[in-house]
């Protein structure tokens, strides 16, 4: 590990296996549409001459390490295993379109298998210590095939309300058109609602059930929130399990704003940590 430069791990090589391509570039900067959270206007930004990547959403940036970090929600030990082949996807030649969007059809599902089967998404699952009652009972969850462009993957789907996508694996997270939230049925009248499908996965491995007892609503990252909102008249009492950061925290504010019965599991539940799934594996921020 100690025989690394990072300096010469190419972020652009990083994201480009990941399967993840630049909207557009100008000159020796790339921008794309962040990888790290929901967006359609790009505003993360690799810089090929310093090497060193912006997430302005988020106001962080970093190496080739910190990247990894992130895109892993692993440690910098761990980040270095990765990029030293322990798991890192080796570097392909790179092909850019210059100043041109990256439309849906940069991405394909090909097929969606109703069980997970592969042992590297198995061990993906178990890593994030979600319990496989939970998983295999969960009829949004798919072993999804998908293709951008003329490479081939295999991940996690998770299927929201629209037909669309979450997909997630050791190496990528991202998702399909068309995006929405996913709705859970359950009994009517109170809601939990999950800033994310892992969040979801998560709290049925801590209250040890395979099936939530109320409605669950998945956002599907925070840009759904106006979809929540239009549909919380219908509840009588919301449960939110959302992430203790700015985005997270920005949405309960929203809420409480306009339901007057609102329990906030983030901060009595999983206070020191920044989401149920952290909770759950023990890793705090």
């Amino acid at each position: 590990m100690n025989d690394i430069n990072i300096s010469h791990v190419d972020i652009l090589a990083i994201l480009n296996s990941y399967g993840i391509q630049p909207v557009k570039n100008r000159n020796h900067k790339f921008w794309f549409n962040s990888p790290l959270r929901n967006e359609t206007k790009p505003s993360f930004v690799v810089d090929t001459e310093k090497n060193l990547w912006y997430d302005f959403g988020l106001g962080e940036g970093g190496n080739a390490i910190t990247l990894i970090c992130r895109l892993n929600n692993v440690s910098a030990k761990e980040a270095f295993q990765i990029i030293s082949g322990k798991g890192f996807p080796k570097p392909r030649n790179i092909i850019f379109k210059t100043e041109k969007t990256l439309g849906n059809s940069a991405l394909k599902i090909i097929k969606a298998n109703a069980s997970i089967n592969r042992p590297a998404l198995i061990d993906y699952l178990n890593q994030r210590k979600i319990d496989g009652n939970a998983v295999r009972n969960c009829m949004s969850l798919k072993e999804l095939y998908y293709a951008i462009e003329d490479k081939r993957y295999y991940a996690i789907g998770f299927k929201n309300d629209r037909g669309g996508y979450e997909i997630r694996n050791s190496f990528w997270k991202g998702s399909s058109s068309p995006k929405s939230i996913t709705t859970i049925p359950g009994n009517p009248g109170i809601v939990n609602v999950f800033e994310g499908f892992m969040d979801y996965l998560s709290a049925l491995t801590f209250f040890k059930t395979a099936f939530p007892r109320h409605t669950s609503i998945i956002l599907n990252g925070t840009g759904q929130t106006k979809v929540l909102i239009s549909l919380l008249p219908e509840f009588k009492k919301v449960h939110l399990y959302l992430d203790n950061d700015e985005a997270g925290q920005r949405v309960v504010e929203q809420i409480e704003k306009i339901h007057t019965n609102v329990i906030n599991h983030s901060k009595n539940l999983y206070p020191k940590y920044k989401d149920f799934n952290e909770f759950i594996c023990g890793k705090l921020e």
